[in-house]
């Protein structure tokens, strides 16, 4: 954490700090001391006539880019739906998406799974124990989440 103190050694007075860091504040208190450090560190690396100017624009650029790099981490971009038949729906079009995507035995436990046969009836079935089945089972719901299905 940079204090007040070093303010006068970054070239501003301790009001100007206390109103950058009031200003980090209010744009993420979370991230405040964080922008407040790099903000220190770029004024001790560049000489400029207006340390507090420019320390403002740091901070709002900082801030700017951890927005921008969250924002494209989240959003996914979907692509338009292939031309449907007029007789099908979105709705079957995402579920042959997703069935297109498992192999034949995860076919086979996800169908059983949907026609209420109990683990133990699958396991016997598949011939495998009940750990692989179970693994089996989170194999398939992750293939079929929504984002899983649109990318």
């Amino acid at each position: 954490m940079v204090r007040p103190s070093t303010a006068s050694a970054l070239g501003m007075t301790e009001s100007e700090w206390h109103r950058l860091r009031d200003c980090a504040r209010k744009l993420s208190e979370a991230n405040a001391d964080d922008y407040l450090q790099e903000v220190a560190i770029k004024l001790l690396t560049n000489q400029t006539e207006n340390p507090f100017a420019f320390a403002l624009t740091a901070i709002k650029r900082i801030h700017l880019d951890i927005v921008r790099t969250a924002r494209h981490r989240y959003t996914t971009t979907v692509a338009d739906p292939p031309a449907i038949a007029p007789d099908n729906t979105t709705e079957q079009w995402i579920f042959e998406q997703v069935v297109g995507g498992l192999t034949e035995q995860e076919m086979a436990i996800y169908t059983a799974r949907i026609e209420g046969v109990r683990l133990s009836e699958i396991t016997k079935e598949a011939g495998l124990s009940e750990s692989e089945v179970k693994h089996i089972m989170r194999q398939i719901k992750k293939k079929c989440t929504l984002k899983t299905v649109i990318e």
